[in-house]
Formats: C-alpha cells, structure tokens, sequence
C-alpha cells in the first residue's frame, strides 16, 4: 500500500488536537508537545523539546536526510485565540464537530489544521521509509499568537540554525504566500489631571489627549507606500478607554494601535515616530505624561517570486495538480521573527482559509489538510534533491 496522507488519520489527528484548549493567555500547549511526541515515538526521530514553564512547550522534531546539514522547516504554532461569545457558537468550540467533510472549532484552520498536514506528511515519510534528499525539521511553537516565546526559543535550536528554507504551515487556501505585513502593536498610556467638568480650564483631559495623539500619528505615518503582493501600509484604533463618569473630567487614559507595515517599512520608525508625538504633546502641557510601550514587533517579509525554493514550492503544487499562483498575506505569522535571523527563503502555505481564522464558527475542510499534506510531502522528498 502507497504510503500516501489518509484522511481518516488526518481527521482522527485534529480531532485530538482541538478538544485541547490552548487558548491564550494560558496556552498550555505542553499537552499538545506531549501528544506530538507520542505519535512519532514508534519511529527512529530525534526530538528537541523546548518547556516554558507554567505548562507550555515548543518541541522540534528532525529527521535525517542522505545529506545530514541544511534541510527544510516546517512551522506551526500550537496556541489558539479565545472563543469569544461561546453562546454563538453553531457547535462547541471544543468539540471538534465534522459535518460533510468540515470540521468546526477553535484553532481548525489556525492552525492546528496546518500542524495535521505537517504531521502527516512526516508520517508517509517515516512510513514508507524513505529517506529524503537532505533533513526535515518540524517546528512547533507556543505563543505565536501573542509574545512569540515559542519561536524565539527555538532559535536556540543548532538544527533550526542550520535549515535553508522555511515552510510556514498557515491557513491560505492552499495558495503559496510569499510576503507578509509586519505587525506593531503598541499601548500608550496617558496620565493628566483630573477636575470636576465643570471646571476644565484646571484639567488635563487624558482622553482628549489620547485623542490628539492617535492623530499627530496617523498624519505621520507613512500610508502612500503599495506593495503589489500586500497592498498597503495600515494604523487601527483597536482599544480607547478613558474617564468613568460624565462629570468628571478623566485624569487617566490609554488606547492600543495594530500597525500593518510593508517590506522597507520599520517598525523601529513607528516607534520612533509615536515617541516624537508623546514628546511633543507633554511640551505642549508639561503637566501630562505619555508612556509608550511596545507590545508586539514583527518587520514584514518577503521572497522573491524568482527564488528557486518559491518555484520549487510551485512545481511541487503544478505537479499534483493543484494551483501555483502566489500571493501575499495581510497577517504576522512566526516567520517575522524567524527570517529575518536566518535569513532563508520561506512560503507560508497550509490548508484552510484564512479568513476562517479568528472567527466565530472557524472550521476547515478536512480534505484541505490532505492535499496540502501531500505538497508537504513530495516538498520534504524533492528539497536539496
């Protein structure tokens, strides 16, 4: 029997793996390392397992090729988001439900899905015994969806340090992602003088400042730039908050931006940018403080369509019959914080749709995760041969 991605164990798999609630903040992806490691202990692999404390992990696994040195990742993060409004929810976000062929529930398309193709793909190999032309790494990371611990620590990795190109298993439809937006979340936090409102001339007005700052930025900020693949450069109000009562004039206030940023753009420009505002605006009152504080940095990526593991990944798709068309990705993934160290070629590219991601009734097409198993697979068979 061929050894080809099945889509009983393939449904099977993530199954097991979203009835495991590895939402953020907590994560506890640790269960998940652990089950990982169950499912490859009957074969001869070596397995590097990364333990954050307060029970989350990261885990590498690598298999050796004819050629031992250099070789290809596989990536995929193991956290989910939170549930949101459970209540409307069609099906528990936990229960992995399967109607015709798709499966519902948190973290189906991001991305347990992806990490089921992965894992997958790396079974046919240990299964029909091949060995492939160089080594295949698989990287499974806590975290991305927040501080990125996960990704950063297997950095550490001597067997991360030495692959060559980077496949990281998000959800886009199956289409191979070559650039991705970077991402700046930044707080800023506002401290002024509160007074009765009747009385403003004795304020600062927090809010009100919060206000102006969000302004002086966005008319800073460069949103001109087009980048074909990713579109353009973006700055969201995300959270506002301030005052706690109509007749007080509110002496606090803070307000949270997600900054999309294009290849050449830098995020240390941004943050450069939001310190010239705040400091501009405390000279305006010397009474207000303004505190900048970085919560999240990630530059934008990009390969060049040209690059050989891009059309390797496109041969491996024409091949099999499936679409080679390229695309860009509006969303962060670990590639941001793991490229620009290497400095590899790298595809994002995995089952499901993207825009599955996140939402309310997120689910995949099980059938997804085997097609793009199978890519995953002859990829893994092909690479540095």
């Amino acid at each position: 029997m061929a050894n080809v991605p099945r889509m009983d164990r393939c449904e099977s798999l993530l199954r097991d793996m979203v009835m495991v609630d590895t939402r953020q903040p907590e994560g506890r992806e640790a269960i998940l390392v652990d089950y990982i490691e169950d499912v490859f202990s009957p074969f001869d692999v070596k397995t590097e397992r990364i333990d954050h404390g307060s029970g989350r992990s990261s885990l590498i696994i690598r298999i050796p090729g004819v050629t031992n040195s250099g070789g290809v990742g596989f990536f995929g993060h193991l956290d989910t988001v939170a549930f949101g409004d459970e209540t409307a929810w069609t099906y528990p976000p936990l229960s992995a439900t399967v109607v015709d062929g798709v499966m519902y529930g948190r973290g189906t398309a991001d991305m347990k899905g992806g990490n089921v193709a992965m894992i997958e793909a790396a079974l046919c190999l240990l299964e029909s015994g091949t060995i492939p032309p160089k080594p295949v790494l698989l990287g499974f990371t806590a975290d991305e969806e927040h501080g990125g611990m996960g990704i950063r620590s297997l950095l550490e990795s001597e067997w991360v340090r030495a692959i060559e190109a980077g496949v990281f298993c998000e959800p886009t439809n199956e289409r191979i992602g070559i650039a991705e937006k970077g991402a700046l979340w930044m707080a800023v936090y506002f401290s002024g003088v509160q007074a009765h409102g009747s009385n403003p001339d004795i304020a600062v007005n927090a809010l009100d400042a919060a206000i102006k700052f969000y302004r002086a930025f966005v008319q800073g900020f460069d949103s001109t730039q087009y980048d074909p693949w990713l579109g353009h450069a973006s700055v969201s109000l995300t959270q506002l908050h301030g005052g706690f009562m109509t007749n007080v004039i509110p002496g606090e206030a803070f307000l949270e931006l997600d900054i999309r940023l294009l290849p050449g753009q830098m995020t240390e420009h941004c943050i450069n940018l939001a310190q010239k505002v705040a400091e501009r605006l405390q000279r305006n009152e010397p009474r207000l403080q303004v505190d900048v504080k970085v919560m999240i940095k990630c530059d934008a990526n990009a390969t060049p369509e040209d690059d050989d593991f891009v059309v390797l990944a496109q041969q491996v798709s024409e091949s099999l019959g499936a679409e080679s068309t390229l695309r860009g990705l509006s969303y962060r993934t670990d590639a941001g914080r793991l490229v620009p160290v290497l400095g590899i070629p790298f595809v994002i590219w995995g089952p499901g749709d993207d825009n599955a991601a996140h939402q309310i009734d997120e689910k995949i097409e099980i059938a997804s995760i085997c097609r793009m198993a199978e890519r995953y697979l002859l990829l893994a068979k092909t690479f540095g041969a």
